[in-house]
């Protein structure tokens, strides 16, 4: 179990107190490599899924899987660089 200590501002230390955890304020920061995460997983993966759709329904095999792997990734680049922006 750790423990908050009102002179370590925000770190939380064990129990013997010589191993500093990272504390909650460190969570956004977390929070937002997972967001780009997702967010790349997620263009990526529709962009996939849509080109899937395309070759099966008009049999462009593989073309279509192709062309929707490529938007997908594109999509990704241009969505990471947005959010990244705000941070730089």
């Amino acid at each position: 179990m750790a423990e908050i200590n009102a002179d370590d501002e925000g770190v939380n230390k064990d129990r013997d107190g010589d191993t500093p955890t990272p504390a909650l304020k460190d969570l956004p920061g977390l929070a937002a490599f997972v967001s780009l995460g997702t967010t790349i997983a997620t263009c990526v993966a529709v962009g996939v899924a849509i080109g899937l759709g395309v070759d099966q329904w008009w049999s462009l095999a593989p073309w279509g899987l192709v062309v929707g792997l490529v938007l997908g990734v594109i999509a990704a680049v241009v969505s990471v660089y947005k959010l990244a922006r705000r941070w730089l």
